[in-house]
């Protein structure tokens, strides 16, 4: 600013001063601080630091979900080009390696492979216009199938598909309610359960008052082979509903369960 020639009247040289008085301590601090510790990137490997992920955002923050949602779509852009070059790769090489392009042109084969398997596990099943939190949900969700089950596409756990047969089988039970109390349906419920049998008459019959703490208490086996051997199970368990309707009758029209029942 010395340098500078010195206005030519005094109002000149006011601005001047008003001036150097403002600008010379900022430029005093990017010369003497911030450019000595800048890190000095050519031009072409410059790399921009990155905006907060989706998963780094608030739920209450909109500015930061929106800049996730746009870096989000910048991605997808690069990997969209990024497999059109390994796609363009392989094909010029089928072009100028043929006829012996199936051994010089399965590396490259194997990399679009391998680089189309990685998008569609970060873009794939979620549409055009999939969102950043869709994404984001999508690979929480693989991430515990996979600590669940493995690698996606080699099947269900034993226990798994154990529980789901359990589920169906209490879906029978459900059914054999309304059938009559025969030895065939006891026969069927035996050989479907075996060991669970007790467990789901204990969640189907209820629990029982103790005569003499007046506690209710979870009922026995004897006493649930006793109830379920009786020829009147299916009067008892009518009767259970009969009961749970008239509580939910006496909960009130402001209940939704009173609505369900009155079909309101």
């Amino acid at each position: 600013m010395g340098d500078d020639p010195r206005g030519r009247n005094a109002l000149n040289r006011f601005f001047e001063t008003m001036s150097n008085a403002i600008e010379s301590p900022v430029i005093w601090f990017r010369e003497k601080i911030v450019v000595p510790n800048q890190k000095d990137y050519a031009w072409y490997h410059q790399r921009f630091r990155r905006v907060p992920t989706i998963d780094e955002c608030y739920t209450d923050d909109p500015i930061c979900q929106q800049e996730a949602q746009q870096q989000f779509k910048r991605d997808k852009f690069v990997e969209n080009e990024i497999l059109s070059i390994l796609r363009r790769r392989f094909e010029d090489c089928i072009l100028y390696e043929a006829p012996d392009h199936v051994a010089k042109c399965t590396p490259l084969l194997d990399q679009y492979n391998e680089a189309t398997e990685n998008w569609f596990i970060k873009y794939g099943d979620i549409g055009a216009y999939g969102r950043v939190q869709d994404a984001y949900m999508k690979q929480k969700h693989r991430m515990i199938w996979e600590r669940r089950h493995g690698p996606v596409g080699s099947g269900m756990k034993e226990g798994v598909e154990a529980g789901m047969q359990r589920a169906l089988q209490l879906q029978e039970l459900k059914a054999l309610h309304e059938r009559p109390n025969t030895e065939e349906s006891r026969t069927i419920l035996s050989l479907c359960f075996g060991g669970v049998e007790n467990k789901v008459l204990r969640k189907i019959l209820g629990a029982k008052r103790d005569e003499v703490t007046g506690e209710w208490r979870k009922l026995h086996n004897a006493e649930l082979h006793a109830l379920y051997s009786s020829p009147d199970i299916i009067r008892n368990i009518k009767s259970r509903r009969l009961r749970w309707a008239g509580h939910v009758a006496r909960m009130g029209k402001s209940r939704n369960a009173y609505r369900v029942l009155r079909k309101d």
